[in-house]
């Protein structure tokens, strides 16, 4: 197993993943940025990804739909899914979906970092 190099981002809110993209950048990572799950299934087709990071509410889709979606194109994808909102339920789904991390936000970037870090591919 190796560290992740390449990560999907996927929120629809633009500064956030701008925000995210620089710190992770800075870590030697490639980022990828998607604001809704059509954008981020596109890209997954068109790049390998190691990991996403995804919020849990992407309009008409979950985070963990739009999850579920991107492993069918690449089994083996590392998960991190962040959301303001979380639930008993969605700890529960992400748990039996495999998801490496969950993350509240607003997002500390030294949290997400670390997490990021810590993820295996």
């Amino acid at each position: 197993m190796r560290p992740v190099r390449s990560i999907l981002l996927v929120d629809d809110d633009i500064q956030l993943l701008a925000t995210l993209k620089e710190a992770l950048e800075r870590d030697g990572l490639d980022c990828f940025r998607a604001t809704c799950p059509l954008e981020a299934l596109e890209l997954v087709k068109e790049h390998h990804m190691d990991a996403t990071i995804l919020d849990m509410f992407l309009g008409s889709r979950t985070g963990l739909q739009t999850l579920a979606q991107l492993r069918e194109i690449h089994h083996e994808m590392a998960a991190i899914l962040m959301s303001g909102h979380l639930t008993e339920e969605i700890r529960a789904e992400a748990q039996r979906m495999e998801v490496d991390c969950l993350l509240d936000k607003p997002i500390e970037l030294a949290n997400l970092r670390q997490s990021v870090s810590s993820l295996r591919v």
